[in-house]
C-alpha cells in the first residue's frame, strides 16, 4: 500500500530547545535552518530515490515538487509533489519508432524490465507530430470509440510522480533519510550557535 503522507520523525528538534533553552533568541533560526537544511537534501535525494526504483528522469520527478520553506515566525515546512499520470514517452518503451508490428513493451520499474502493454485493442507507436527534438518525437497510443469513432486516439498512461513517492518502497526510504539528515542538521546547528555565542564572549571579553 502507498503511503497518502511521507511524515519525518522530528523529535530531534527538542534538542534545538534543551541545548539552547538560556539562549531563547537563537532557537527559532536554528530551528528554521534545521528544516530548511533537511528540505534541501531531500529535494535532491527525491530524485534519486525515485529514479532508483523507477525509469525515469531526475527532470521529470523535481519539477513537480513545491518547497514550503521555514520561517522564525512560521515553522511550517514541507516538500509537495503534484502532477497527472504520465505517458509511456516518460519510460522506456520497444519499439522506438513506428512501423512494426512487434508487441509494445514498456520499463517502468527497473527490476522489472520490460513488460508488455496489453489493452483491449492493440497498443501502437505514433509520432506525436513534436516539431523539435527536445519534444516528445513518440507515443504509445490505443484506438477508442466505438463505429465511425473507433479511429479516436488515446495515448496510454501510467504512474503519476506523487504516485512514485509515496510508493512502500521509495516513501520508506524518504523518511529514513530526511529524519537522519534533520539529526545531523540539529546537532550542527546547536554547535554552530554555541560556538558563535563563545566566540563573542572571548572577544568581548
Amino acid at each position: 500500500m502507498p503511503n497518502e503522507n511521507i511524515t519525518i520523525d522530528v523529535s530531534s528538534l527538542n534538542r534545538i530547545s534543551r541545548d539552547l533553552s538560556q539562549f531563547q533568541e537563537e532557537i527559532p533560526g536554528a530551528v528554521a535552518s534545521s528544516l530548511n537544511r533537511t528540505l534541501d537534501f531531500m529535494n535532491t535525494r527525491i530524485g534519486k530515490l525515485v529514479t532508483a526504483e523507477y525509469e525515469i528522469k531526475v527532470s521529470d520527478v523535481k519539477k513537480t515538487i513545491t518547497k514550503i520553506r521555514a520561517r522564525k515566525g512560521d515553522m511550517k515546512a514541507g516538500l509537495k509533489s503534484t502532477g497527472n499520470t504520465l505517458s509511456f514517452a516518460h519510460f522506456k518503451f520497444t519499439p522506438k519508432v513506428p512501423g512494426t508490428r512487434k508487441a509494445v513493451k514498456v520499463k517502468i520499474k527497473k527490476k522489472d524490465g520490460f513488460k508488455e502493454v496489453r489493452t483491449q485493442r492493440k497498443p501502437f507507436i505514433m509520432s506525436t507530430g513534436a516539431q523539435s527534438a527536445d519534444k516528445i518525437q513518440f507515443n504509445v497510443f490505443k484506438r477508442i470509440g466505438d463505429g465511425r469513432n473507433r479511429t479516436n486516439l488515446a495515448v496510454l498512461r501510467t504512474l503519476s510522480v506523487p504516485q512514485m513517492i509515496q510508493s512502500v518502497n521509495v516513501g520508506n526510504e524518504i523518511e529514513k533519510a530526511a529524519t537522519k539528515k534533520l539529526e545531523e542538521r540539529v546537532q550542527h546547528e546547536i554547535e554552530y550557535r554555541l560556538n558563535k555565542l563563545r566566540s563573542r564572549w572571548y572577544n568581548d571579553g
